[in-house]
């Protein structure tokens, strides 16, 4: 069984280092993204099965996003 992809977008490594290792531990599959345009790119693509937004992000606001 394919395991769910989740967007992570937080530009704070610790953060994002901490929500990678417990969306890992429940099985999850996780995309990490520091900057939010990146994002949007890859959102013409594919989609995840989740995802998670820091709204102070440097270039783009998380609720634009």
């Amino acid at each position: 069984m394919q395991q769910p992809v989740v967007w992570l977008v937080e530009d704070e490594i610790s953060i994002a280092d901490t929500l990678i290792y417990m969306l890992q531990q429940e099985g999850f599959a996780v995309k990490a993204f520091e900057r939010g345009l990146p994002v949007l790119e890859e959102a013409r693509r594919q989609s995840p099965a989740l995802a998670i937004l820091d709204v102070g992000l440097p270039d783009i606001s998380g609720f634009e996003l």
